[in-house]
């Protein structure tokens, strides 16, 4: 019970588009799925998707750019 408390916690954290209130939890999906460059301003999870783009080598990691690769399949094919 005490890990759903902490996640369900809201976080000091807002949106960086629409502004809602962000919880621990979606902070933390957030953090997950977002490639280091767009780290510093976290999105909601309808803005996330609505505004960034997936990797298109991975497609596991949000970028800014819809044809740019993340940082870590950058590094990849910079090799």
């Amino acid at each position: 019970m005490t890990q759903r408390e902490r996640l369900l916690t809201p976080s000091a954290a807002g949106c960086c588009v629409c502004d809602s209130p962000l919880t621990v939890q979606e902070l933390e999906e957030f953090y997950s799925v977002a490639d280091e460059a767009v780290r510093g301003e976290p999105y909601c999870r309808r803005c996330l998707e609505a505004y960034l783009h997936l990797c298109p080598e991975c497609s596991a990691r949000y970028t800014a750019g819809g044809t740019a690769l993340c940082g870590e399949c950058a590094m990849v094919d910079a090799q």
